[in-house]
């Protein structure tokens, strides 16, 4: 977690922080949802 804190001070000293804040958020959340499904998709196993 020391890393990212050190990534959201980084990005508080950029004009664009709210942006890029909102461009990583962005981005972890289609990760999560693209795991989700994955995750979900696989757990029904094969159809019979």
């Amino acid at each position: 977690m020391e890393t990212v804190n050190e990534i959201i001070e980084t990005l508080g000293d950029l004009p664009s922080s709210s942006l890029a804040l909102l461009v990583v958020l962005a981005g972890f959340g289609l990760a999560a949802w693209a795991i989700y499904v994955v995750h979900e998709h696989s757990k029904q196993g094969p159809k019979r």
